[in-house]
């Protein structure tokens, strides 16, 4: 669970846990918002409210509410609970439910490579029976209301678990044996197809997050056959490595009772039945991933034997918790407690039944003759005041001790087949019964009503504090939106702020400042701006660092891999292999259907390369694209007015314009520039649109005020101007470098 909420909020998802226990103890992941309650809770369906989900994942064969040690009592609260969401989801109706299901549905034997098509056949196990149930339910659903939905079955998932509690599955139970008793015996399945919660975690999130999907199952496993006899050596090997350092640790005195009381270290290696090594090709369960891996395609990141080796490591290290029963077993006396509470609890009316039926009798045999007392009927009073405060039962056990205590006083004074057969005693007998049932079931009756009461007054104070919880959870969360909206750095406010202020600027100033407003708004210094041209060479237009111009100063975006495919396909290039010769994210901006610039953000941490990172850069763009593009608009519409006839030729106004922009922009560290001064041209025949071929589409030729002919050569030093200058003196183009500012 922790695994999941961590992915999910590492790219920038808001999480809503529903626990499944009210009042719940136990520690999870920080989540956006967690709600205590029973998944068949009456407030269910508020909650989905409330939380307006977009994905729904029931963890399904992997709920920790249902520890399966009762099998068959598991099952009920397991499918009632999977109801009771599956019908809250309905009720919203809206999103995707993912149910995660386990290879476990298919018990028995079965060939290699067990497809989605083929029906599951759970056995006489409960566990299996009631997750495959469980998928029934989501296709009922499905058919009957049209639902969103998606089965994955996972297989043999291990990690590193917390507890013991977290131990259920096959590996952890078999380290947890060979630990406690210090050998490995068969098992119910002789083949294992493992894999790692952190591959498991990182499907899920694939699924979970499409956009659609084919089909609405999948397999999601590890590919990879594992027998368990296999695994029982490794585990031996692992746990025999552990134990000689143990020795060393004794031996040396560093640590003496190392190896005491430990079956495993006792024997130093565990023994492995040879039974296991028989491999049976019918049992090799293991399900097939080729439609997951078409859609969604499988790139695990945990080798088997590595993970392997280090959940058992992990489990070594933290023996202390593995290493004790789950439960303290209660002894004898514990258990005769526990088993005789209720036996006293509802004997203790019947006791105080008996001990007052006493004195009631000597008070009736004292009346008897009396002058005063002669009328007054002690065992009535007897029978009334026990169904009056115990009810019917009581009432018909204390007249029994009353009818016997009645005959045996007559039988003082006749015998008793005299009183058995006198009319008297029977009407007397029939109107203590009468006389204690009616009162009895009146106390009854007012018990039930009372008891009622009672749970409709705890119902209606739980369903005000779930209102107050729903409240005060919505009353958070909608702070919590509007704080981020102000105040978060990556907000739309803050980012269209940031790019909004990109129309002070000047057409010619446009470009070099949507650099900076990009390292505004992701935080990273090192931004680059390539300009692309018809040639497909992307040229360096503005850096806000050395370190962004690691590509140079043009290259060939074509050729550069996943690069190249993300800005062809227009989506945000993310370099999770973490390369270190591309740059962490790039985004392009396009003119039309053409790629114009290509955005390129350099030194960003690990944990900002998510998904909402992403998207952040995806509207930045968007914005400034709308500025470049606009300045881009305009220098078209006057190029007729900023360029001398029939020449590429800037006239001096314009040209000055622009050289203006780049003293600015170089002063702000968002470029470098060099200015050339055209003195002559020795060769013959040469013209201005020779000239233009010698230099870079990127460069600029205009006149200043001086009437002299300039080249303004962009993201060029004066070391790098002098090459331009040689190049164009073998031309027969004589210029020399310009120093200071243009008059």
């Amino acid at each position: 669970m922790n695994t999941l909420i961590r992915r999910f909020r590492k790219e920038g998802h808001k999480i809503f846990l529903l626990t499944g226990r009210r009042f719940d103890s136990g520690s999870y992941e920080k989540v956006y918002q967690k709600y205590e309650f029973d998944y068949d809770d009456g407030g269910i369906n508020d909650i989905f409210d409330s939380a307006d989900a977009d994905v729904v994942i029931y963890t399904g064969a992997f709920d920790t509410n249902c520890l399966w040690d009762d099998k068959h009592t598991d099952s009920v609260p397991f499918i009632s609970g999977l109801i009771s969401l599956l019908s809250a989801f309905n009720h919203h109706h809206k999103g995707r439910f993912v149910y995660l299901s386990s290879a476990q549905v298919f018990q028995g034997k079965w060939d290699a490579g067990i497809k989605e098509d083929t029906k599951p056949e759970p056995g006489s196990s409960a566990y299996a029976m009631a997750v495959a149930q469980g998928e029934e339910l989501c296709r009922s659903f499905n058919s009957g209301y049209g639902l969103d939905y998606m089965i994955l079955r996972l297989g043999e998932v291990y990690g590193q678990p917390v507890d013991l509690k977290d131990c259920r599955d096959q590996i952890t139970g078999m380290i947890i044996k060979a630990m406690q008793d210090g050998v490995l015996v068969e098992t119910d399945r002789k083949f294992l197809s493992p894999l790692a919660d952190g591959d498991a975690v990182q499907f899920i999130y694939q699924a979970s997050t499409s956009e659609k999907h084919q089909y609405n199952i999948y397999h999601i496993s590890s590919d990879t056959w594992l027998s368990k006899y296999d695994l029982g050596v490794l585990i031996k090997n692992k746990l025999a490595e552990f134990a000689d350092q143990k020795d060393k640790d004794a031996a040396s005195g560093k640590d003496p009772d190392a190896n005491k009381n430990r079956p495993y270290r006792a024997r130093r290696i565990i023994e492995v039945n040879q039974s296991m090594q028989k491999e049976i090709p019918e049992q090799k369960a293991v399900l097939n991933t080729d439609r997951f891996n078409q859609e969604f395609h499988i790139n695990r990141l945990t080798q088997l034997e590595t993970g392997l080796q280090n959940t058992i490591t992990w489990m070594l290290k933290h023996e202390a918790v593995f290493m004790q029963d789950l439960e303290v077993q209660p002894d004898f006396l514990q258990k005769l407690k526990k088993n005789t509470n209720w036996l006293i609890k509802a004997s203790i009316p019947f006791i105080e039944n008996c001990i007052l039926f006493i004195p009631f009798f000597m008070l009736n045999n004292r009346a008897v003759g009396s002058t005063y007392f002669s009328r007054l009927d002690f065992y009535l009073l007897y029978v009334i005041l026990f169904a009056i405060v115990h009810g019917q039962t009581q009432a018909v056990f204390s007249a029994v001790l009353a009818t016997a205590g009645f005959i045996f006083r007559q039988m003082y004074t006749r015998t008793g087949f005299q009183v058995m057969i006198d009319y008297n005693t029977y009407v007397w007998v029939a109107q203590l019964f009468i006389i204690g049932l009616s009162i009895g079931h009146l106390r009854d009756q007012l018990d039930r009503k009372t008891d009622e009461a009672k749970e409709d007054h705890q119902y209606l104070t739980r369903q005000l504090g779930d209102m107050r919880s729903f409240n005060h959870s919505n009353v958070r969360i909608k702070d919590s939106l509007q704080t981020q909206i102000i105040n978060e750095e990556n907000s739309l406010g803050k980012i269209y702020e940031i790019t909004s202020a990109l129309n002070q600027y000047s057409a010619d100033e446009v470009i070099f400042y949507a650099a900076d407003a990009v390292r505004k708004i992701t935080g990273s210094p090192d931004i680059a701006i390539y300009r692309v041209h018809q040639s497909r060479f992307a040229r360096l237009f503005t850096a806000t660092s050395k370190a962004a111009s690691k590509l140079g100063n043009s290259f060939k975006y074509e050729e550069v891999g996943e690069l190249s495919k993300a800005l062809v396909n227009k989506r945000v290039f993310v370099n999770r292999k973490l390369d270190e010769n591309v740059p962490m994210m790039a985004v392009g901006i396009y003119n039309e259907d053409s790629l114009a610039y290509i955005v390129m953000v350099w030194s960003l941490s690990w944990e900002k390369m998510t998904l909402g990172e992403e998207n952040v850069l995806a509207v930045t763009s968007a914005l400034v694209k709308e500025a470049v593009n606009r300045s881009d608009r305009y220098l078209e519409a006057v190029k007729e007015e900023r360029y001398m006839p029939g020449l590429p030729v800037l006239k001096p106004e314009a040209f000055m314009k622009l050289v203006k922009a780049y003293a600015k922009a170089q002063n702000d560290n968002l470029t470098v520039y060099s200015i050339l001064r055209v003195q002559a041209v020795s060769a013959p025949g040469v013209t201005i649109r020779d000239l233009t071929k010698c230099v870079r589409d990127t460069d600029y030729l205009g006149k200043a005020n001086d009437t002299h002919l300039y080249i303004l050569l962009t993201n060029t030093d004066n070391q790098s101007a002098q090459i331009v200058i040689d190049r164009l003196a073998q031309k027969g183009i004589v210029c020399s470098l310009k120093k200071g500012e243009l008059s």
